[in-house]
Formats: structure tokens, C-alpha cells, sequence
């Protein structure tokens, strides 16, 4: 499966990394059912519930639903700012995915306080791979559908 796909493991996240996480995140992963995107929240307000499903990725948690479904709702949300406000939609836009990124960078940096400061660059270092090699390929993949496949020549 692509690396994008639905992750059906949790990841490997290492002794000082699963440590960092808080006592909410003690659930099992298996007991929690992946949200409806046809009803419910997700047809309401998509934005909303793409926080709620993207957020879980910055404290290590998998995607719960394949991405192209998240892929959807994006789509949604860009349909839906677009026809309330042509002239602000690109502003909006990038406020909103601002502030996507900058509540999951907040989960990151909760996971440095209280750190001594000789293990302090160590744990930046782990927390900026966690970053790059777990997070930021679900939130690229996340952010706008993959260009269309070329259909073949007959």
C-alpha cells in the first residue's frame, strides 16, 4: 500500500516519544471506530472534523480513515469557503491551514516541557524526525487530492 494509505499499525515512535504522551491518548486504538464522512459532523462542518482527524497524527497516532477520504472533505471545505466568500477564500484558506499546523506544532512542543537542558537538542532532534517522517507526508497527502491518472490510449 502507498505510504499515505490507511495505517493499519501504530508507529514505531520509540521509548522517549510514546513517553511524552499524554494519559488521553491510553485508549486502544482498536476499541475506537473510524468517524462517517457521508453523515454527522462531517458533512456539516468538514473543516472541523479534518481537525479532528489530522490532530491525533502530531501526538503519533495513525489516520483512522483512508486518506482520500480526508482527501474529501478538503475538497468540501474549499467548495464550501470559496461560494461563502470568493474574494476572502484564499486568505481563509491559508489562515485556517495555518492554524491546523500550528495547533499540532503546539501538541510537539508540550512534549518538550519539562526537559533537562542537556537532553534538550537529543529530544528536539527525535520530535523534528517524528515531524518530518511521520506527520508531514499525512498532512501533504492530506491537504488537497492527487492529480488525476493520465487515462490510456485505446
Amino acid at each position: 500500500m502507498h505510504r499515505l494509505g490507511n495505517l493499519a499499525y501504530l508507529p514505531n515512535l520509540g521509548p522517549n516519544l510514546a513517553a511524552g504522551a499524554s494519559s488521553t491518548t491510553l485508549v486502544a486504538t482498536s476499541s475506537i471506530t473510524p468517524p462517517s464522512l457521508t453523515t454527522g459532523s462531517g458533512g456539516e462542518n468538514p473543516w472541523g472534523t479534518l481537525h479532528v482527524l489530522v490532530l491525533p497524527l502530531f501526538n503519533g497516532e495513525p489516520l483512522r480513515i483512508p486518506i482520500e477520504d480526508l482527501n474529501t472533505l478538503v475538497k468540501r471545505h474549499i467548495q464550501s469557503v470559496v461560494s461563502n466568500s470568493p474574494a476572502k477564500a484564499i486568505a481563509t484558506l491559508e489562515s485556517e491551514a495555518s492554524e491546523l499546523i500550528g495547533s499540532g506544532m503546539d501538541t510537539l512542543n508540550g512534549k518538550l516541557v519539562g526537559v533537562e537542558e542537556d537532553k534538550l537538542l537529543g529530544r528536539v532532534v527525535e520530535l523534528w524526525g517524528f515531524f518530518w517522517d511521520q506527520v508531514l507526508p499525512y498532512v501533504e497527502g492530506v491537504r488537497a487530492p492527487p492529480p488525476p491518472t493520465p487515462r490510456s490510449a485505446r
